[in-house]
């Protein structure tokens, strides 16, 4: 007998950011998106900041009002990603195979479902035939999965049925409709009086470390809301399908909108229509979708299959400190990850190693690449030069605390950080132990490489005269894998234009090494930002000098600056020079969003002193101040 679980984890944008951020837990959170024709507009709303007013496609300005008429209520802004909402969701899936072989996501129509504002999905599809029994029956198999998916802050509604579409359904609108119908949910339970001491109502606690460990996990999941479950028997699903609305088939807002027209709002009642009048006027995907709710359609779980493991490990026969050895190690598992990445026509973009020690934490180095690689002996060098840096580090930590603790530094004090490579400093091992145990245990006894990120081999054809391009393209991009992987990955930057009406912000830096080849993400925005207006106060492209070639950050304030009747500066000092304005552009208006905190309002003018000099000052609408933001040369 087929058994189908849907796991629908509802909200599933805010979830994730949620579960990314606990410290937003309590604030009104919502998920701003560009919209081509309304500007920036909500895509995703918390429970607090719908209570508050918030509605999904209302524009960004209009939460102004909603903040001023509650202060108490926090406000929390974040970019709405949907590439990475759908990410997130395939590795929970990759994860989820713990509880199934076959494990799936929710496949939208090129039309948005009623009740949902987007074609991303939300659920997961697990086929659990003969499954429930390995865990001790439904409810402990639905049990375990609720446990998982809180552990990870999520929580979901989950129905078991015999479909695709019947376990959708219940998990979409029959576990909903009982939600919001429950009552209001408990206090969180209090530790029970056992667990607290004599000593400790007497005002002396004693600390128990694995009861702490377990508090501090408990801390971290107390806010996520509890799974609801639901398990059907296949006599009974078609009883609980017909009193649910027609939405629950998995259609679109425009068909649910013909049959409530029509007066057919639940499932029974459209059961009782005749199939070929339907399949005429409303089409035979409602049909379908019905046929597939009640078992007369087949429908499969399109499994979605974890992505290759990019990594190659080698265990030591004796454990060693030895540069040598573990650079000749290094070498060969380049030497195999690099054969299996060539082919499948991929490089590594970024590559983790881990150096296991025999009784401390393991050393990691991270490295990213500009361009990705399937050369062996590039990998090699750039490891081999993290991997000197990562055991004298090691080494050098190691021996300073022996030496300070000989010499008597006190037990509180921290150690010096002399690596900043290392993701966890080793310490040494407390007790009376030689120091030739001590040196023992942070031996390497195996040694881990994985591409964590691959991207595919660009392949440029053989030109017939030889042109020196290509070959300077290669060398630019060694040079850059070198020093980041030298100075660090967050040393080697290159500048990122933003659409950002505040200067300051309009320019952000982001690593040379490690991120994913573009392509698609910058094709789309500029898809997006090709149908904004140009028209406004905002100087055409076409106009001289649009933007000063030199950013003053901070803005730095005009000293002597005199205004004329209009409000236009006439005369101001800089750089101990008296500059009087011979001719001005402007104004160019410019206003901060509210949600970063004080509004700024600024009239930009671009004016032309006596002397010839270009400069790009702007007036604060609240203060009447001006302010020098830019040089024209």
């Amino acid at each position: 007998m087929s058994r189908i679980l849907c796991v629908w984890l509802p909200n599933w944008p805010i979830q994730r950011v949620l579960a990314s951020e606990p410290m937003l837990v309590g604030r009104a959170v919502v998920l701003e998106t560009r919209d081509a024709r309304r500007g920036l507009v909500i895509a995703a709303a918390n429970l607090a900041a719908r209570q508050a007013g918030a509605r999904v496609g209302m524009r960004l300005s209009e939460l102004a009002a909603l903040k001023s008429d509650d202060d108490k209520i926090l406000w929390e802004v974040r970019p709405y990603h949907p590439d990475q909402d759908l990410d997130a969701l395939c590795d929970l899936a990759e994860q989820a195979q713990q509880f199934s072989p076959l494990v799936g996501l929710e496949l939208h129509d090129q039309e948005p479902w009623h009740g949902r504002t987007s074609c991303q999905p939300q659920a997961l599809l697990l086929d659990a035939s003969g499954i429930a029994d390995l865990f001790g029956g439904d409810q402990p198999y639905l049990a375990e999965i609720a446990a998982w998916l809180r552990s990870q802050r999520y929580f979901a509604y989950m129905a078991l049925a015999s479909t695709i579409g019947a376990a959708w359904a219940l998990a979409n609108y029959e576990l909903l409709s009982k939600a919001r119908h429950a009552p209001p949910a408990p206090p969180a339970p209090q530790p029970p009086a056992a667990t607290i001491s004599s000593a400790a109502k007497s005002g002396a606690v004693t600390s128990d470390p694995s009861r702490d460990a377990a508090n501090r996990e408990s801390d971290k999941t107390d806010y996520v809301p509890l799974c609801r479950t639901l398990v059907t028997d296949p006599w009974e699903e078609a009883e609980l399908l017909s009193e649910l609305p027609v939405a629950a088939l998995r259609i679109d807002s425009e068909t649910v909108g013909k049959l409530r027209r029509l007066g057919v709002g639940s499932l029974a009642q459209l059961w009782q229509l005749p199939r070929d009048g339907l399949a005429s006027r409303l089409g035979s995907r409602l049909m379908r979708r019905s046929d597939q709710a009640l078992g007369l359609a087949a429908e499969a779980v399109i499994a979605l299959h974890g992505a290759d493991d990019w990594s190659a490990d080698f265990s030591l026969e004796h454990p060693t400190l030895s540069t040598a050895t573990l650079n000749q190690v290094l070498q060969q598992l380049c030497t195999q990850l690099a054969e299996r990445l060539t082919r499948a026509g991929l490089g590594a973009l970024r590559c983790l190693c881990r150096l296991d020690l025999v009784r401390q934490s393991p050393l990691v180095m991270q490295l990213g690449l500009f361009r990705p690689s399937d050369d062996p002996q590039h990998l090699h060098l750039l490891l081999a030069g993290q991997l000197e840096q990562v055991l004298q580090g090691d080494q050098d930590q190691r021996y300073g605390q022996r030496d300070q603790s000989r010499y008597g530094q006190r037990s509180g004090d921290p150690p010096p950080d002399r690596s900043a490579s290392l993701s966890k400093q080793v310490s040494s091992a407390p007790g009376s132990a030689s120091a030739a145990a001590r040196d023992e245990q942070g031996m390497v006894w195996r040694v881990v490489l994985q591409a964590t990120l691959v991207g595919p081999i660009v392949w440029q054809q053989t030109q017939l005269f030889e042109q020196s391009d290509p070959r300077y393209k290669q060398q630019l991009a060694q040079l850059i894998d070198s020093l980041s992987g030298r100075l660090g990955r967050g040393q080697v930057l290159e500048a990122h234009m933003e659409r950002d009406a505040e200067p300051e912000q309009a320019v952000t830096y982001r690593p040379l090494t490690g991120r994913r080849p573009d392509g698609v993400e910058q094709a789309t925005l500029r898809k997006l930002t090709s149908r904004l207006a140009t028209s406004g106060a905002e100087p055409r492209p076409t106009d001289p000098l649009r933007r000063p070639t030199h950013l003053i950050t901070p803005p730095e304030p005009l000293i002597g600056a005199a205004t004329c009747a209009e409000g236009l500066i006439r005369q101001f000092v800089y750089e101990n020079r008296r500059l009087v304005v011979t001719a001005h552009w402007g104004p160019e208006r410019l206003e901060s969003g509210w949600w970063r905190g004080p509004s700024l309002r600024r009239d930009y003018y671009r004016i032309e002193a006596t002397d010839g000099s270009w400069w790009w000052v702007f007036r604060e609408l609240s203060t009447g101040q001006w302010f020098m933001h830019g040089t024209f040369g």
